[in-house]
Formats: C-alpha cells, structure tokens, sequence
C-alpha cells in the first residue's frame, strides 16, 4: 500500500485515512484516541492490535461498509478503497457480449468487464463528478481507489461521510453489509507468461481515456472537390436520446468536440451486436470517396508463413480500443464532422469507417513492432512464433515492453500464450504447417445450393479465401462460374440489383462442380512452411479450361506442397 502511495505521488494522510478504513471498527476506535499518528505507527500499533484479537479476520468481514448516494439517479454507490476500479452493473443485455476483462474479487471470483460507460455524478459536494466506469457483472456500483484518488475524496467511516479534500465539504452516506469488495485487476492464471504480465499491469487495463497519447502517429485525411455537405438525418426519440448520452461520452473522453466546419457527413445508428443498444457513428461513405487513398500494404497471411519455419510455440495477443489511441491530424479534424439534430461534431480521434484507417494503423503497429524478432503484425492482432520456451518468453517480454512504451492495452480473455497450434487469421498454425479451421469449412460444407447471383458470390468467396489450399480449384468451379459471366458486382442500377436476385439455372456439369467443390474443401492440404534454402520444384499445367500450378520443397527425401495456384 505503502509502495502504491509513493509510485503515486499520494500525500501520506490521505492514505492514512484509506488505511484506517480498511481496518475493523474496533481498531479505529483505539487508533482514534492517538495523538501524532502516521501511516507507519498506525500499522504498528494495529498489527499488536490484531495480533492479540481473536478471529480478527472474522471481524473484518462483518464490518459495515460506505454507501453514497447519487442526486441525479437516486443509485447508492459503495465506497470501496480495496477496489483497483470503479464499476456499474451490467444489464441482461450487456451480458450476452463477450467479455472484453476478467477482474477477480476478493473471494477470489471472477468479475467479467463487458465495456465503460461515462456517468455523472452529484454528492453534494458543489462540483459534479464525470467518470468513466466499467461495465462489470457486479450486483452494486462501487466508488474504487481510481475515483477516489482522481478526486481526491476521502471516506470517513466514523462520521459516515465523503470528504472532499478540494471543498472541504462532506456527503453524508449511511452503513450496510456489503458482499462484494476489494476488486482487483489480475491475472488468473499461473503459467509463466501470466507471471510475466504482472510486470507490466498497464496494458492489462482497459485504455485510461485521461492519459496522454505516446506516440507520434496521426491519421491524416486529404480529399479533393467539393466539401461533403448532408442535411441531419431524423432518428426515434429513443436513438436520439442514446445518441445524445454518447456524444456527451465521447466529447468527455476527447475524441469527439463541437463544430464549426462546412463538413457536414449524416449520423448513422448501428444496432450493438447481441445488445438492443445502438452506436451512433459517421456515415463517411461519400467523405470517403474523396479521399486519396493510402497506398500502405497490409499484410497477408503468406507474409508470415513465410518465416514459421522451426516455431514450435505461438502466442497471440489481441488489442483493445486500438483506434482511438490514434489522433486525426490537426488540419484534418473539420473534415470527419458529423451533422445531428442536435449539432455539429467533429472527431479527433480515428474512427472506424474512415478511409485509410487500417493502413494508418497498420503503420503505426509497424512501427511499434520494427525491430522485435519474432514478432508478426496484422492491424490490431499480434503473432508471436519462437523456436522454444525461453525464446518465447524473451519475444513476450521485449513485446509487453514495447507495447507499454506506446501506451497500447491487450485483452486478456481474447489472447492465447504458449501454445503449440494456434488460430490466426482464419487459418490453423502450427510446426508442420498452415490449414484452414475446421469451423470455417463446416461452414462451407453446410452451405446450401444457391438460388441467385448474390447467393453464388457468398459461396465462392467463402470458397477463395482457402483456394491456395486446393490444387486445380480454378478446373473444379469452371462450371459454377459461368453463371457470372455477363455479370459485374458493382450494383449501379435497378436493373444489375434485379439481376442479381434472379434464379440460377442450374444443370448437371454445375451440380457436380458444386459438390465437388465441397469435397475438395474438406480434403484440403496442410501447406508447409517454407524451408530456407531448400530445393524448389515448380509444376505447372494447363487446358482449355483452366492453368494451375503447384510448388513444392524437397523435405527428408520427400516433396512437400507450400503453395497451389490455379486461375480460369
């Protein structure tokens, strides 16, 4: 505790006081009646205390807790300086997301996070309060240490108060049992990666919207013609109030402000997946066709594979809220202005939806990750491949280092470390090789026949994204793709949408390339990773059908496929 308070610059009576309300009642009231007391002679004198009390541990889990109530929502919020965090209920709706970070209680239970939520809150304290909180499965809102120490209030459990040190002044709350305290941010499990992120709590933390970006990156946003200019779009009285609430959210945490700019793109309300929730966001559709596009390449899955020769153990990390960690340009920021009902908008921070976003965070992840062995980027997932446990942990640990360094968080519950095989971007890894995820090819094994062209264009694109796995794939759906003969994909007009939901014709030549389609996704072959310096073989052939290619390398006196390639 100690410790914490000199990390955080944390004057010594204010923790002597979150010190005091930790303790039994019985301890404070002794303690009371000292004279001169310090934080050090208060834990002196409470250890002789407790060293002689009977079953003090019982006392301290009987002990009545803190409750203040809020003005505005009438909710009692319980006053917890155990707590690393301050928390907020989740709704049954909330629930069903997945969770985003695991936090342990201090029972040691787990406590799923399922995002944040800015509220406002009135103590009657002559100042409001504005705090992000996570949504966590908690059954009360808890005051935590991070809210206490940002604004300096301290608990009185003697006179059942919140002081404010800022004030002077005090809210009077009132006592009661409470079964859940002390939340913590930890990691569960015990493996020594695990271990090793305890050495780094910062990027287990969801992102902190007060502290100052670390790095450089900007998004830049360069258009040509005429400013994008759309009238506010009209939304029913409970979007309009949700768009509202997130607004004030997202202007409190900075990345979003008033305007003045002649930019003026419409609102749009996305429905929250697995919530009856809406995310209001930018329609940038035309503000998009507009702008240059940024050429920075994005890696494909060939790039990596290319290197995994001899990684026996994988590792992968997964991001939180990468985005907005990235600000727009100065110059730049009128540009992504949003025109509502109740205003004009601007975003200084990246948005989803905006052009050339994932090039710009693909070159900022570039840049986070130049120089570290080991270590393969796409956007915001992160392959970690080692040729051994202790390389392993050196690559994690120069990552999480990095990673801290740039102010970045990882999700946890979404990451996988040590592990012999892993799932990454659609495919399976692992020391022999690379294959498609048996899940993704049920999928496509359980598609049905389609019936129109829009139906047919899902198949084969679910079908390409595994075409390198399958030699002769061109040959096998020469038949299926005659239907797109005639036919492009750009819908301009009513008549290329009607098209596209007329019944295919199909004959027996198609039907049979349809299914043998499904069998040679589902006999699909372990691609090899490339061996360096191997010996090469290039086989190639061609019909009036189709030309394809497979090449191989010579591996222990056999030949083994690293790639097949086959086009119309």
């Amino acid at each position: 505790m100690k410790r914490r308070a000199e990390t955080l610059k944390v004057p010594e009576t204010f923790m002597l006081e979150l010190f005091l309300q930790r303790l039994p009642t019985s301890v404070q009231t002794i303690l009371a009646a000292v004279t001169d007391l310090t934080l050090d002679k208060a834990a002196e004198i409470s250890d002789r205390i407790l060293e002689v009390t009977p079953d003090p541990m019982e006392i301290h889990a009987t002990s009545r807790r803190l409750f203040i109530r809020d003005r505005i929502s009438n909710i009692s919020f319980l006053v917890d300086t155990g707590s690393d965090v301050s928390l907020i209920p989740a709704n049954t709706y909330q629930k069903r997301n997945s969770s985003q970070q695991t936090l342990f209680a201090a029972n040691s239970s787990t406590i799923n996070v399922y995002g944040q939520k800015t509220l406002s809150l009135i103590f009657n304290l002559r100042r409001d309060f504005l705090w992000t909180f996570l949504i966590a499965d908690v059954s009360i809102p808890i005051l935590g240490a991070d809210f206490l120490h940002y604004f300096e209030l301290v608990p009185d459990l003697r006179n059942k108060c919140l002081r404010d040190t800022k004030t002077k002044l005090q809210s009077v709350g009132h006592l009661k049992y409470a079964d859940l305290h002390s939340v913590q941010i930890s990691i569960s499990e015990d493996t020594i990666y695990h271990k090793l992120l305890k050495e780094f709590p910062s990027i287990t933390k969801l992102p902190n919207p007060n502290q100052p970006v670390k790095h450089t990156t900007v998004h830049h946003i360069i258009t040509k013609g005429p400013p994008v200019v759309a009238k506010p779009r009209r939304l029913a009285p409970d979007s309009l109030k949700i768009a509202k609430s997130e607004f004030r959210n997202m202007m409190y945490l900075g990345h979003l402000r008033p305007s003045k700019s002649n930019y003026a793109s419409p609102l749009h309300m996305v429905p929250k997946k697995g919530t009856l929730d809406w995310r209001p966001v930018g329609d940038y559709r035309t503000l998009n066709s507009q702008t240059s596009k940024d050429k920075y390449p994005i890696p494909c899955i060939a790039d990596f594979t290319a290197e995994l020769h001899g990684s026996k153990i994988f590792s992968r990390i997964d991001l939180i809220k990468a985005y907005h960690q990235i600000p727009i340009h100065p110059e730049d920021i009128y540009t992504t202005t949003i025109c509502t009902l109740f205003g004009l908008f601007e975003s200084t921070r990246m948005q989803f939806g905006l052009c050339n976003a994932s090039a710009t965070f693909q070159r900022f992840i570039d840049e986070v990750t130049r120089g570290l062995p080991g270590i393969y980027a796409f956007v915001d997932d992160i392959l970690i491949a080692s040729k051994n446990p202790e390389q392993h942990f050196q690559h994690l640990k120069t990552l999480f280092a990095r990673l801290d360094e740039y102010g970045l968080c990882i999700n946890i519950s979404k990451c996988i470390f040590g592990a012999l095989t892993i799932d990454f971007l659609g495919f399976n890894l692992s020391e022999n090789g690379i294959k498609p995820l048996p899940d993704k090819v049920k999928c496509i094994l359980d598609f049905p026949k389609p019936d129109t062209l829009t139906q047919l264009r899902r198949f084969l694109g679910m079908f390409n994204f595994y075409r390198c796995f399958i030699p002769k794939a061109a040959h096998i759906l020469a038949p299926i793709v005659q239907f797109l003969e005639g036919h492009t994909n750009k819908k301009k007009s009513r008549s290329s949408v009607c098209k596209s939901f007329e019944q295919l014709k199909w004959n027996e030549n198609a039907e049979q390339a349809f299914i043998a389609a499904k069998n040679a996704i589902a006999e699909a072959t372990l691609l090899r990773h490339p061996i360096p310096g191997a010996q090469l073989s290039l086989w190639v052939d061609a019909s009036d059908v189709a030309i394809g290619g497979t090449l191989s390398q010579l591996s222990q006196g056999k030949w083994e496929p690293i790639a097949f390639f086959s086009m119309k």
